[in-house]
């Protein structure tokens, strides 16, 4: 098998670690970009979801995301908003229900197929079908400045693209041991796609030259990648917050705990939201400089770039350069250890403990005339719970070894009055003595 698909010999075989390094991520770049058949199929399928949409529900259906800013991998689903044809007419939620039924009459997909989230704070219907070489998904009046956005910093900033592909493809693979972090994932406390390339376009605009990345050099792009991971594996994201066009880039935000990135075009609106466990995020971003210095420092001439995107046997069987569309799969990168979540098991230790201990002290200090409904169960009482307390049935009162209280009656006998209590034991006709003779 070979070792980095996207390279070839030569590059391989470059002296210079950085230089290989570079040319691979260049490399890395044309080998996941998308193929002709990829990009008919994606083209297609947006016409034929925005003809349906126009003919089915007389509105109109813009694509937008990465399909359209051509930073995709190849399972990167199609975005496509749907919007009213005039301006300032709202659409409901029930438009994407009328969608949904549409889809399963004319047999576009199967109903289970289909995958609604109606509550969310985008309401998203999901189309996953094998019928298309990707998932799509449907949005109501959701304008995504976004797109144009990064359509704009990818003509001014042409490394942003690679170093994008590299950067999400890594961290889509990397599994990070905290169960409900997932580092590219808005939905898992992790990042959204346009947060990466917000923090890349700041590093390029700021930090880049600070740090020593000269454009004239061969090992331009291997600077870019390793700095880029060293600098916001440190960077203060609990104190500082990143803005664009401004002669301070930097600004000290509030008390939120997520990453504060101002949208450069909606100033109230955050981009990095989503991103609330930061230290796990650094974690991700330490881990990946690390394993590539560690390869640098290697004897044998290898692929560099393979140890943060781990390959495993793609090749089609038709020779192809990869497997496309929902054929390709990302090989996970596994993090073993993780101080952070070290730390919140251990944090999550002491709490327990604590409050262990102040539940033993209100154990230790009640009165021997608290009522029996307040009294905590002890857990040396064997399989009930009910510690050196027994129950006696005949005289239905707890007794215990320093105390006995006696059991209450429930608040319906109160109110009427124990009736049946107060009534006379009658013994049975079969125990009746016989006093006839």
């Amino acid at each position: 098998m070979k070792e980095a698909p996207w390279s070839n010999k030569k590059t391989l075989n470059t002296p210079s670690k950085e230089e290989r390094l570079s040319l691979e991520i260049l490399e890395f770049e044309k080998y996941i970009s998308p193929t002709p058949r990829e990009l008919d199929s994606r083209k297609d399928t947006q016409r034929e979801m925005e003809r349906f949409v126009e003919r089915e529900l007389g509105l109109k259906a813009v694509a937008f995301g990465s399909h359209c800013t051509e930073l995709c991998l190849p399972g990167s689903d199609i975005d496509v908003d749907i919007r009213s044809p005039s301006e300032g007419q709202e659409i409901s939620k029930q438009t994407l229900h009328q969608l949904r039924r549409c889809l399963t009459r004319s047999r576009k997909c199967g109903y289970h197929e289909i995958t609604f989230v109606p509550r969310a704070k985008v309401p998203v219907l999901t189309i996953d079908s094998p019928r298309y070489f990707m998932s799509i998904d449907f949005t109501l009046n959701n304008p995504s400045p976004s797109s144009d956005r990064t359509i704009l910093w990818i003509q001014q900033y042409p490394e942003l693209r690679p170093m994008y592909l590299v950067l999400k493809h890594a961290l889509l693979a990397l599994q990070h041991p905290r169960p409900n972090f997932t580092p590219m994932s808005s939905k898992n406390n992790g990042m959204a796609s346009y947060t990466l390339v917000c923090l890349i376009v700041n590093f390029l605009e700021v930090e880049a030259k600070r740090h020593g990345c000269d454009k004239s050099s061969a090992t331009y792009y291997s600077d870019l990648l390793i700095e880029f991971l060293g600098f916001y594996s440190t960077f203060d994201f609990q104190r500082k917050g990143i803005r664009f066009y401004d002669t301070n880039p930097y600004f000290s935000k509030g008390g939120t705990n997520s990453i504060m990135i101002q949208d450069p075009d909606v100033p109230d609106s955050n981009v990095g939201r989503s991103t609330s466990m930061i230290a796990e995020l650094q974690e991700c971003f330490a881990f990946l400089q690390t394993s590539i210095i560690e390869r640098k420092v290697d004897g044998p001439q290898n692929s560099i770039l393979e140890r943060i995107i781990p390959v495993d046997q793609q090749y089609p069987l038709t020779g192809g350069q990869r497997l496309e569309g929902r054929d390709y799969h990302i090989q996970p990168l596994y993090m073993v250890h993780s101080d952070s979540w070290v730390t919140t098991l251990r944090e999550k230790a002491i709490r327990r403990a604590d409050r262990r201990d102040k539940r033993d002290q209100r154990r230790q200090a009640r009165q021997p005339d608290q009522p029996l409904d307040d009294i905590d169960d002890v857990d040396d009482g064997g399989d009930l719970g009910y510690g050196n307390k027994k129950w006696s049935g005949k005289k239905r009162r707890w007794q215990d070894d320093d105390f006995t209280t006696t059991a209450t009656t429930t608040s319906s006998h109160r109110a009427n009055g124990s009736k049946n209590s107060n009534k006379k034991h009658r013994p049975s006709s079969s125990t009746k003595r016989d006093t006839s003779h």
